[in-house]
């Protein structure tokens, strides 16, 4: 079978986001923003992280009273950290809560940043996975705190080239976290896609297997420069290649093992970026800082700063504070409770 090709025509003159931002803004079936109620946001935030500090100091109070008991009741000891996780939690959903109350709006993003915008593609059946904000438990004291989903570190790490865009799911009642949404009609959505298409610095495609991405992949492919293409990998990535090869030409690896990102050289040759383990990252700067070493390559060829010598430095000292207090609250702990 011979190979597609996807002639990449001339592209015309790109509009600004001030410009974009006018014109869905002028578009009756757009819609710039939903859902957003900053006071209620800080209001569930400020209860969320009052619970959580709560659940810490009353942990501390029952272990107290476990330990003068002389723990002589071994549910005692296991009360505290029933409680501290319970509560902990509920505070944690609060916190999420008022994070989706107070958004990234689109609206002020296109009028106050004047680089040209990520643009991120995906199935909204995806949003399931990438969406769900979930507590993290912190070591053995079960502490529950708001946990970044995928797509708030792939936004914070795309952010860095430009304001980072998605069309958003028109049945979702608050908007999921990371890219900023843009609520479309169900007959204007294609149209939106090739305005966001025709002004983006990137594209991002998440892989999917719904008609709509497909439609997506095959006009970004037609539109778009490939070096302007980041295709993520995340889930249902056999199906979306059996979907979308066509669509590419040189069509898309059988697979691409623990990797999870695909980019495009200039004739639509796919390169696989190799997955960081990034275990210290994980442990002490969280995923973003992982994502962002593992396209730093894609980064840089889109045009993104690098990282000032002042961020880097106040990111060691926030690393050494870090470890400062984590070892300081160790020997805290071992000397009022280790018997």
């Amino acid at each position: 079978m011979s190979e597609p090709q996807a002639a990449v025509p001339a592209q015309a003159e790109r509009l600004t986001n001030a410009q974009l931002g006018d014109r869905l803004a002028a578009d009756p079936g757009v819609t710039l923003s939903r859902g957003r109620s900053p006071v209620r946001a800080v209001v569930y935030q400020a209860a969320g992280w009052l619970i959580v500090v709560t659940a810490v100091v009353g942990w501390l109070l029952l272990l107290t009273l476990a330990k003068r008991g002389g723990g002589a009741s071994g549910m005692l000891g296991v009360i505290p950290i029933i409680v501290l996780a319970v509560v902990s939690s509920i505070g944690a959903s609060l916190i999420v809560r008022g994070q989706r109350l107070w958004p990234a709006d689109a609206r002020r993003l296109l009028r106050t940043d004047p680089r040209p915008p990520v643009v991120y593609l995906r199935s909204f059946r995806d949003d399931r996975d990438t969406g769900v904000q979930s507590p993290t438990q912190l070591g053995q004291f079960s502490v529950a705190i708001p946990n970044p989903t995928e797509e708030q570190d792939l936004a914070r790490v795309l952010g860095a080239v430009g304001p980072v865009l998605a069309i958003g799911n028109p049945t979702e009642r608050l908007p999921v976290l990371g890219a900023a949404r843009i609520y479309v009609a169900n007959d204007r959505w294609q149209d939106v896609v090739h305005q966001l298409i025709a002004a983006a610095r990137m594209i991002v495609l998440r892989s999917g297997q719904t008609p709509g991405l497909a439609w997506e992949v095959a006009r970004v492919a037609r539109k778009v420069p490939p070096d302007r293409v980041l295709l993520y990998g995340s889930g249902s990535y056999d199906a979306f290649r059996a979907n979308a090869a066509g669509a590419v030409p040189h069509g898309l690896p059988e697979t691409i093992g623990a990797s999870r990102f695909i980019a495009f050289g200039a004739d639509w040759q796919p390169r696989v970026i190799k997955r960081r383990a990034g275990g210290f990252d994980l442990q002490v700067a969280g995923k973003a800082a992982t994502l962002r070493k593992e396209l730093a390559d894609v980064l840089r060829q889109a045009g993104a700063p690098p990282g000032s010598a002042f961020g880097k430095l106040a990111r060691a000292v926030g690393l050494l504070l870090f470890l400062v207090a984590f070892f300081a609250a160790v020997v805290w702990f071992a000397a009022h409770f280790g018997g």
